[in-house]
Parts: C-alpha cells; structure tokens; sequence
C-alpha cells in the first residue's frame, strides 16, 4: 500500500484528534470537546505579550476560519466563551482584544475586528497612519447572521 493510499484510508476522527493537538500546541487552550474544521487557521502571534488563542469547551469552529492575533500590547487577545460556534469563513482579529460569551453563534463570511487604521489626517498614507486598538465583546446567547461585520471598540 502505497503512503498516499495510507493517508486516505486515516479515519476522520484520527485527522481531526491530531489537528486539535497541533492547534492545542499553538494555542495552549482549547477546550474539551472542541471541533476544528479544515483549513482553520489559529494564528496567536510573536512578541513580549503572549498573545493567545482561549476557545472554551465545545465549540466548533467551521471549515476556513481565521482566528488572528497580532500581539500590539497586552490587550491582545482572543477569548470564546463554551459551546461557541463560528460558521464556515468567520474572521476574527484579536490585536486590541476580542471576547465570546458563552452559547453564541457566529454566521457565515463574519468579520469581528479589533483595530482600524488611524484616518485623521488626510494628507498622510494610511499604510504610514498607524493603527488603533479596542477591546470588541460579544455577550452570551447573542446570534450574529451571516456576512456582519463588527468593528473595533463594540
């Protein structure tokens, strides 16, 4: 049997149990019970803050999502709260704080920011601007529909 044909005779089940180690190594907190999909990425960043990832216990966290943080400070971060589900390309960036509550459930293609671009001097690039951070929150039992954008300081 060839290593290819190996690969693809891998149960589901294996698949995800090794991707949840690999991310629980990156992150150090995911919750039991946890559900990662393919193509997730979790990304916590590098610097003197220790920017993480915390996913509470059961949540599942759909195919082509993307967790970011940069680490901009102390406040960086991103926090989800127990049975959590964020749909299929959800994007949230945790560079000036992102918090979950509990039992909510995030739509399709949804954008939760946590920074923006400074936009107060017309003359000067954006690029060259610089960036504000604010802490973003989402409560418990809230339902967000599909394509929201919530932006930073919310």
């Amino acid at each position: 049997m060839s290593v290819l044909r190996a690969l693809f005779a891998v149960p589901v089940y294996v698949v995800r149990y090794v991707r949840r180690l690999v991310y629980r190594a990156s992150t150090k907190a995911i919750g039991p019970g946890t559900r990662i999909g393919k193509g997730v990425v979790l990304y916590g960043g590098k610097g003197t803050h220790n920017a993480r990832i915390v996913i509470g216990a059961k949540c599942n966290i759909y195919d082509y999502c993307r967790l970011v943080v940069d680490d901009a400070g102390p406040q960086s971060g991103i926090t989800i709260g127990n049975n959590v589900a964020i749909n299929f390309n959800g994007y949230i960036e945790g560079s000036g704080g992102v918090e979950i509550g509990d039992d909510t459930i995030i739509g399709p293609n949804v954008v939760v920011l946590s920074s923006s671009h400074v936009i107060d001097k017309p003359d000067r690039l954006i690029r060259e601007s610089g960036k504000v951070y604010a802490r973003t929150v989402v409560g418990k039992n809230v339902w967000i529909g599909a394509n929201v954008s919530i932006v930073a300081g919310v």
